[in-house]
């Protein structure tokens, strides 16, 4: 199935994977269990809502490091208005909610008002995020929640389905579904891909940049309730390092860090792989070779995914008749076309991929290339 850029969902890490199951399973007798496939569910909950808000921001070409920090600061708001200050628990999310948000749509003002670029706010979201945490109760973490919080993370609906995942699953399919099938989600691979064709094509890049970090402000705080629900606890040292997790299961799944390429699906392929990763270890015992382990392939990933782009890129020059095409090895993009050849039937219009310029002199002019001036000399 393609993806919104008509590129087919980045199977080749799937596949390249599907001999770890079966290695797995011959290392420990529990890896293909059935209690083993609702570990990892339950394992994954956390770091795929969060990746799918990742996705997003990375799509249109940004980054964001602030989200741990951002679900922590979520999970003590969350925790001081039900337990401290005795709110109900609905007034008490909507309060972690609007944190968050308020939290990441200062990082959207920070990048679009005062041109800062998305590593440098977000990096300062992240400190001020997780300051704000441990300022909330001096470092201590919150318990007592009412008993029906926990219980709605634990229990299994139908013996498999816990609300946790169930609410993962729903994340999924709407993400899926906005990024295909809505103006909105189709403008983030022009925001990504080239702003300034984006800009000239009627989209206002500025407008629709802090939209995306305050709806991943969202998709931050619904995995810090889900993840004080299982705890049943919160604490301001939470999140820490899932911004990493979350940007290492978008390369895994074959999204571009440089934007404009990439879908959902591969997210939820590169979420899926780290989950049997880390389940895989901890049967094994080796929880402390997780991040080694993880990390690994994701150069490797990244470098096959930009040489794709490149071949990609060449090949669309050879149809216009480039004969030599600079390609960026850094984001694969084209940097410069250095001739342009013409077609073979005289009366066909060269396709123009620089300025037109004068044939004789070679001054910007409007007449054209092939026309030039009377009086302009004619270039050495």
């Amino acid at each position: 199935m393609p993806t919104a850029t008509g590129r087919p969902w980045p199977t080749g890490p799937l596949i390249g994977h599907v001999p770890l199951a079966p290695s797995l399973s011959i290392a420990t007798d529990s890896f293909l269990s059935f209690r083993s496939f609702l570990n990892i569910l339950d394992q994954i909950t956390v770091l795929g809502i969060m990746a799918v808000g990742m996705t997003f921001v990375i799509l249109i070409g940004g980054i964001d490091l602030s989200v741990g920090s951002v679900l922590a600061l979520s999970m003590m708001v969350l925790g001081y208005l039900n337990v401290e200050a005795g709110f109900p628990m609905d007034v008490a999310i909507e309060g972690a909610l609007a944190a968050s948000i308020l939290a990441r749509a200062a990082s959207g003002v920070m990048m679009t008002e005062f041109k800062g670029p998305p590593f440098n706010a977000t990096l300062a979201m992240m400190s001020i995020a997780r300051g704000l945490a441990n300022m909330i109760t001096n470092g201590a973490r919150i318990i007592g929640f009412a008993p029906g919080f926990n219980k709605s993370a634990i229990i299994r609906y139908g013996g498999f389905l816990t609300m946790t995942v169930a609410v993962m699953f729903i994340v999924f399919i709407v993400t899926i579904l906005v990024q295909r099938h809505r103006e909105g989600g189709r403008a983030l691979y022009a925001n990504g891909g080239n702003p300034e064709a984006a800009r000239l094509a009627g989209i206002n890049v500025k407008r629709s940049t802090v939209p995306v970090y305050a709806a991943t402000a969202f998709l931050s705080d619904l995995p810090g309730i889900l993840m004080a629900a299982r705890l049943d606890a919160v604490l301001p040292s939470s999140g820490v390092g899932h911004e990493l997790d979350a940007v290492a299961a978008v390369v895994i799944g074959g999204n571009s860090l440089s934007g404009g390429t990439g879908s959902v699906g591969g997210t939820i392929i590169g979420v899926l792989i780290i989950g049997v990763r880390r389940n895989g270890l901890t049967l094994l015992g080796m929880s402390f070779l997780q991040a080694v382990i993880i990390g690994l392939p994701v150069p490797n990933l990244q470098a096959g995914f930009f040489n794709q782009i490149k071949l990609d890129v060449e090949g669309q020059a050879a149809k216009l008749g480039i004969e030599e095409i600079g390609v960026d090895a850094k984001n694969g993009t084209n940097t410069q076309v250095s001739q342009v050849q013409g077609p073979a039937d005289p009366g066909h219009r060269r396709p123009h991929l620089h300025p037109r310029r004068c044939g004789r002199c070679g001054c910007a002019d409007p007449t054209g290339p092939s026309r030039g001036h009377p009086g302009h000399q004619r270039r050495p």
